[in-house]
């Protein structure tokens, strides 16, 4: 099998509208997983937020609330880890297509809107289908327990 050379070959227009459409579908399918994970996330947080109010003045749930909170903290980190590797599978099927396409291409771009390099990492990072709401929830339940441990009990 011989291997085509991008400096010497020019992908033909129909191969450049099949590529394309193959990728819009890749980068649609992840942002479904992204939907989906962050679905998830949310539900599962809201039932426990809703088991600690349940369970916060009782005198005997000091155990469960840290189980509640360990898990959902869990639950965050997992989400992040899901929602990074997602990102991660867009970010190469776009790489693809801008090596390998996009200069061959006359038609509109894979995606809407592309992140300037220059934008802000940190709050980049933060947004809620990134690693925002993760964190928000990972800080809410190190609060739980820490008012947990330090509430006086009759």
């Amino acid at each position: 099998m011989s291997t085509i050379d991008p400096e010497t070959t020019k992908p033909t227009e129909a191969q450049c509208e099949e590529w394309t459409r193959a990728i819009r579908s890749l980068i649609e399918h992840e942002n479904d997983l992204q939907d989906h994970r962050l679905t998830w996330l949310l539900t599962c947080e809201g039932f426990f937020f809703a088991a600690l109010a349940f369970a916060w003045d009782k005198d005997d749930a000091r155990p469960l609330i840290v189980v509640v909170s360990v898990l959902g903290c869990a639950i965050a980190l997992l989400s992040a880890f899901g929602l990074r590797i997602s990102k991660k599978g867009q970010q190469r099927q776009r790489k693809w297509w801008d090596d390998n396409v996009r200069q061959h291409y006359s038609g509109p771009d894979v995606v809407a809107y592309r992140t300037e390099k220059d934008d802000d990492a940190v709050l980049t990072n933060f947004r809620p289908w990134r690693y925002g709401f993760s964190t928000l929830f990972v800080i809410a339940w190190i609060a739980v327990l820490y008012c947990n441990w330090n509430r006086s009990w009759p």
